[in-house]
């Protein structure tokens, strides 16, 4: 048998079980649900699994025990083909699975970090990056000249009629759903606030630097109810790159003032200069930064060829590389 339909954003083939594709599971619940089943090749026929009622049994209690989430596990049979489905709905909050979050894209598991987390529990909430409320802002820090401006082009633009436009700041900015309980939102920054590039002028920021440095525009992407940016690499950055032989394997590079790291990089290189031994919760805690924003960085920093790691994990050092 062959199931007709095939591998998509809601459905999943595997050959076989692997404890791996838990990470299968915690994606559909992050994204919008779907089917994972088990002993299914990439095309849909089926080719069975051993152990079936074995594994039936201890998949739900894993995806529990690891994610808390309930799951059906249905037990298939086409022939004496045994293969099962896995049904995931779609969670209402965030599921994490061993401290990592993973969402779908497409047919593909992607793993979410940082920002990306953060806008997947808005996501989840039912929220916008604008409808978060900004603790220590009040109306009375507001530029009370946008205010104005804003009653007078709603009155003719016959959006608001002179009694609604007429209310109270506080009410005003109620009606216009700026604001949870005693909070004004990101919302009312942008509108309202005397300093509004601070709330939202990265992008305008960006586009001013692709202009000095003659590099293409970020490609903007609307997802999880806010927008992520794309950079492209700048015809400068290729060049640089192409000089210092970036990305290589077991490259040694001396560190040139126009190397294309960042800040963090910088930092992380000048602390193990300092002392080569550190670990990752010292560098997080020395920079204060997450352990996995170090990781992250250290493992840029070994593939820039820049530094490399020296015996075990305990008791190894870094080195940084050097001609």
């Amino acid at each position: 048998m062959r199931i007709a339909k095939k591998e998509n954003q809601n459905l999943d083939f595997k050959r076989s079980w692997n404890d791996e594709y838990l990470k299968w599971v915690c994606a559909f619940a992050n994204t919008e649900g779907g089917s994972l089943f088990i002993g299914v090749e990439d095309d849909g026929r089926v080719c069975g699994v051993k152990n079936a009622h074995r594994l039936s049994e201890d998949i739900p209690n894993k995806i529990r025990s690891t994610m808390g989430l309930v799951c059906d596990v249905n037990l298939l049979a086409d022939g004496d083909l045994d293969y099962f489905e896995i049904k995931v709905d779609k969670y209402p909050v965030p599921i994490s699975y061993r401290g990592r979050y993973y969402k779908r894209s497409g047919s593909t598991v992607q793993e979410l970090s940082g920002v990306k987390i953060n806008r997947l529990t808005l996501f989840m909430q039912g929220r916008t990056w604008d409808s978060v409320p900004v603790p220590g802002i009040s109306t009375k820090e507001l530029d009370h000249g946008a205010l104005k401006l804003f009653r007078e082009k709603a009155v003719e633009s016959q959006r608001l009629d002179k009694k609604a436009a007429g209310v109270s700041v506080q009410n005003l900015l109620q009606n216009l759903r700026c604001t949870e309980g005693s909070h004004l939102t990101r919302a009312a920054m942008m509108c309202f606030h005397p300093d509004p590039e601070s709330w939202g002028r990265g992008y305008y920021n960006i586009e001013l630097a692709c202009e000095e440095t003659d590099s293409k525009l970020p490609k903007p992407k609307a997802e999880f109810g806010g927008l992520t940016v794309e950079c492209r690499a700048s015809d400068l950055y290729k060049e640089l790159a192409s000089k210092w032989n970036i990305g290589g394997a077991n490259r040694t590079i001396n560190l040139p003032i126009n190397l294309p790291i960042n800040s963090t990089q910088k930092v992380l290189l000048n602390l193990l200069q300092e002392n080569n031994s550190y670990t990752y919760d010292e560098l997080a805690d020395k920079m204060q930064k997450t352990r996995e924003t170090i990781r992250e960085n250290l493992k840029k920093l070994q593939e820039l060829g820049l530094i490399r790691r020296v015996g075990a994990r305990k008791n190894g050092h870094w080195e940084i590389v050097e001609k």
